[in-house]
C-alpha cells in the first residue's frame, strides 16, 4: 500500500512544546512592553494635563484682572471654581478642567482640579509664607452659603502658593478612614485637604509626579520630595495612598 502522505507535511507542523514555548516568548516580551508602554501614556496624560492648569491659569488670570484680583477658591457650598469662573457652565464639557488620568468621569462641576479647603490647618502652618488666613481670605455671607475668595494681591512667594492642584477624590469619613467603594473615589475633586485625607487629596498618578498651578501663573509638575516641602503631608501616589 502506497504512503499516500505529502512530503515534508510532518516537518511543516509545530508541535505542542513548540506552540508553548512561542506562546511563552510572546507571554514574556509582554510583560517586558507594557510596564513602558503604561509610563509612556502617563507622560502623554501629564503633558496634557501641565496644558490644562495652564490654560485654566490664562483663565484665571483675566477673572483676576477683572475681579480686583480676587480668586475664588470655594466660592459657596454649591459651587466649583469652574463655575465661579464662568468655565463650566455645561458640566457634561469638564476634560479640560480635570486630570486625564482620573479613573471616573463624573457630570459635575465638582469633578476639577482643585483648591485648597477653608478650613484645613494648612493656612495657619504656612501663614509665615503666604500671608495670615484672615488677610488672604474675604467671606462674602449669601443667603446659599460663604462665599470665598482669595485675595491675590495679598499673596506672598505667590510662585510656591498651590492655586489649583490635580487631585484625586476620596471616599473618606470624616475621620479620614479611605473607602474605594465610594463614588468619590479615584476622580479628581474640586476641593482638597494637604494634611489629611478628609477631602480630596493630591495626586501624584503621572508616574509619580503631580501637577500644580502655582499663584504666579507657572504650571510644574513636582514629585513626593516636593510636594513634602510644599506641605502636602497625604497624598495618592499612583493610586496609593501615601
Amino acid at each position: 500500500m502506497k504512503d499516500r502522505s505529502i512530503p515534508g507535511l510532518w516537518r511543516k507542523c509545530f508541535s505542542m512544546i513548540e506552540l508553548l514555548v512561542v506562546i511563552a516568548i510572546i507571554a514574556i516580551l509582554a510583560s517586558l512592553l507594557f510596564p513602558a508602554l503604561y509610563k509612556a501614556r502617563e507622560v502623554a496624560r501629564g503633558i496634557s494635563c501641565t496644558n490644562n492648569l495652564r490654560q485654566i491659569g490664562i483663565n484665571a488670570g483675566m477673572y483676576q484682572s477683572e475681579n480686583e484680583n480676587f480668586f475664588a477658591i470655594n466660592p459657596c457650598p454649591n459651587w466649583g471654581w469652574s463655575k465661579a469662573l464662568g468655565l463650566a457652565a455645561d458640566c457634561r464639557n469638564l476634560n479640560s478642567y480635570r486630570c486625564p488620568s482620573m479613573k471616573r468621569i463624573l457630570s459635575s462641576q465638582y469633578n476639577t482640579y482643585g483648591t485648597l479647603t477653608i478650613g484645613t490647618s494648612w493656612w495657619t502652618t504656612y501663614k509665615e509664607l503666604y500671608g495670615e488666613k484672615n488677610t488672604l481670605l474675604f467671606k462674602h455671607v449669601h443667603s446659599s452659603g460663604n462665599y470665598y475668595y482669595l485675595r491675590t494681591q495679598k499673596l506672598k512667594n505667590t510662585s510656591r502658593f498651590p492655586l489649583l492642584v490635580d487631585t484625586w477624590g476620596l471616599g473618606s469619613t470624616a475621620s479620614g478612614t479611605l473607602n474605594p467603594e465610594d463614588s468619590k473615589w479615584g476622580h479628581s475633586w474640586y476641593l482638597f485637604t494637604p494634611n489629611d485625607f478628609k477631602e480630596g487629596a493630591v495626586a501624584l498618578v503621572h508616574n509619580s509626579r503631580g501637577t500644580i498651578l502655582f499663584g504666579d501663573g507657572h504650571v510644574s509638575s513636582p514629585g513626593i520630595g516636593e510636594c513634602r516641602q510644599l506641605g502636602f503631608l497625604r497624598m495618592i501616589v499612583n493610586e496609593n495612598p501615601l
